[in-house]
């Protein structure tokens, strides 16, 4: 007995010893690896620019209100400078279904094209009709020979029969080109009517009966003349003439280009995005407060919102009923475009006017983008002149356009008349993060040289959010078109007409591997933060779960230990 006293002691005190060595890992612990919270992230004023510090790349931008300009390096290699222009916005139009063109920019001198184009087209619709025309009044004119010469005393029927005839084949070619259906219905009643007095000369009926088949033809054809004379009338004389009085309405138009160099900029405050566990990065605004004449409706009403994150995240935001996503890196800069109220000078009633389907005219909005990069020694101040008057070589010869797994080389040294369409395909992947199933839009992607590592880039994803005046809201798909400039390549993002708010998200930054979220920021369709969800981490395996597993070993064995001195005392 004393013996099997002993060894339940000695039992428990190894299981005392086992727990407060392994107390520790009772509950698996976190992953230890550290995650992005702590990267740096550092906001200075430098004279007129703002100058971001992030761990692996620095941004300088006007902070004077001038002009949204960014300029961007990897804090690897300073020597390399990455340059995006904020440009404008320009109004045009895709005719018959075109792409961005600057020959389509909504102007005065497009309208009055747009015009032309109507006019020569119905002026040819009436050119069919004035030879319509022609061509029934010269049938009517048989008809009427062929009516005296069946009153004759001795009538030759052959001679009238050959006359319908005549008439008859030359209103069944016309027939054949006609595509109102009113006069093509009055064609048709008009040769039946000439046949029906053939049909009484080789019937032999009398000459009273043929005589009052012709005129019955006659009345037929006088509708049908009738008829294509009003069409010629409308055609001529109504619409071509209310078009014309429609070119003094591109006098109220303001110019296709908004200039963002030539509006004041307002910068707002540099405020603090913050979750549960601390700051996770900075957010502020670029607005557009003061505009050029008959931009008006501009002001206050263009953004550019802007967020840096110092931890790699997931941003998310509610549009049709569905959730659309976008992995933000840390050190990334989020620029979303904002547009509510755009005054369009093209807008779908204006069109209307033109009332005519030979042409289709879809509005638009593009916004225009310069990007490149460059060497520079120490000074960035000259980037922030027009691309166009920067004397430098540009640091890559291409730039590299990725979209839908395709990639494209853009050559810099052309010097393009005229934009060139890229070709973009809307793919979407889902996951579940978080507990929430949500969108992936995959992005296009401007490198801005061709190397793969610490390269600069500016991407967006090939669709935008409208939201309507209801607060209904929706997505619309985005296209784009470049012009190579010589030292850099203008780039156009464009947007179909949209009645509201128009919220798109360019970003910038330089290439470097992937890191997982740590958090979801939820966005409402202006850009506003709603909540921030922190993503838990996975559990990881360390030396902690390798006691905890050991301690649970041990202490099967010493209770199996214990079963065994009570069950068979003597065998101790």
């Amino acid at each position: 007995m004393v013996i099997l006293m002993e060894g339940c002691k000695l039992s428990g005190l190894l299981i005392i010893v086992l727990l407060a060595i392994g107390g520790v890992a009772v509950f698996p612990q976190a992953s230890a690896q550290p995650n992005e919270a702590g990267a740096s992230l550092q906001v200075v004023d430098e004279g007129n620019y703002k100058k971001i510090t992030t761990d692996d790349l620095t941004i300088v931008f006007p902070r004077n209100g001038t002009k949204p300009f960014f300029v961007w390096w990897a804090n690897s290699d300073p020597s390399k400078a990455y340059v995006v222009h904020f440009k404008g916005l320009i109004e045009y139009a895709e005719i018959n279904g075109s792409s961005f063109s600057l020959m389509n920019v909504s102007e005065g001198t497009l309208w009055q094209r747009m015009i032309q184009a109507a006019n020569a087209f119905d002026l040819a619709r009436a050119g069919a009709a004035a030879k319509g025309l022609s061509v029934a009044f010269e049938a009517h004119s048989r008809l009427m020979l062929a009516a005296g010469k069946a009153m004759l005393f001795r009538a030759d029927l052959g001679q009238v029969k050959a006359l319908l005839q005549n008439a008859g084949n030359e209103l069944s070619a016309m027939g054949a080109e006609v595509n109102d259906s009113e006069i093509s219905q009055q064609i048709d009643a008009t040769v039946d009517a000439i046949d029906s007095a053939i049909s009484a000369i080789d019937s032999g009926a009398n000459k009273g009966t043929v005589q009052n088949a012709i005129s019955a033809a006659i009345r037929e054809c006088q509708r049908l003349t009738q008829t294509i004379t009003e069409r010629a009338r409308e055609m001529i004389g109504d619409m071509v003439e209310k078009r014309q009085n429609l070119i003094s309405m591109a006098e109220s138009f303001h110019p296709a280009l908004l200039a963002f160099s030539g509006c004041r900029w307002e910068m707002g405050d540099v405020r603090p995005i913050t979750a549960s566990d601390g700051t996770i990065g900075i957010a502020f605004n670029l607005t557009l407060a003061d505009a050029p004449q008959k931009f008006d409706f501009a002001e206050g009403n263009v953004n550019l919102s802007v967020r840096i994150y110092n931890s790699t995240v997931i941003e998310t935001v509610s549009a049709a009923g569905e959730d659309y996503s976008y992995s933000i890196a840390a050190g990334e800069i989020k620029i979303d475009l904002v547009v509510k109220d755009w005054d369009w000078n093209f807008d779908p009633r204006t069109i209307s006017l033109l009332n005519t389907t030979s042409i289709t005219i879809t509005p638009a909005l593009a916004l225009w983008v310069d990007a490149s990069s460059f060497y520079v020694n120490g000074s960035v101040s000259s980037l922030f002149d027009d691309l166009d008057d920067v004397k430098a070589q540009a640091a890559s010869g291409n730039i590299v356009f990725s979209a839908d797994d395709a990639n494209a080389t853009l050559n810099l040294q052309r010097q393009d008349q005229d934009a060139n369409g890229l070709g973009l395909h809307l793919k979407v992947a889902q996951k579940s993060i978080a507990g929430r199933l949500m969108k992936f839009p995959a992005p296009a992607k401007l490198r801005l040289t061709e190397e793969g590592t610490l390269g600069g880039f500016f991407k967006f994803v090939p669709t935008a959010i409208v939201t309507n005046e209801t607060g209904e809201e929706s997505t619309v798909n985005v296209t784009a078109a470049y012009l190579s400039a010589g030292n850099h390549v203008k780039m156009y993002l464009c947007y179909p007409y949209f009645n509201g708010t128009l919220t798109h998200d360019p970003s910038l930054g330089v290439e470097k591997a992937a890191d997982s979220a740590a958090y979801v920021v939820t966005l409402s369709a202006d850009s506003g933060i709603v909540s921030i969800q922190e993503i838990p981490t996975t559990p990881a395996w360390g030396r902690s779960n390798e006691l905890f597993l050991a301690s649970g070993l041990v202490l099967v064995a010493a209770i199996g230990l214990i079963l065994l001195f009570r069950r068979h005392p003597a065998a101790v």
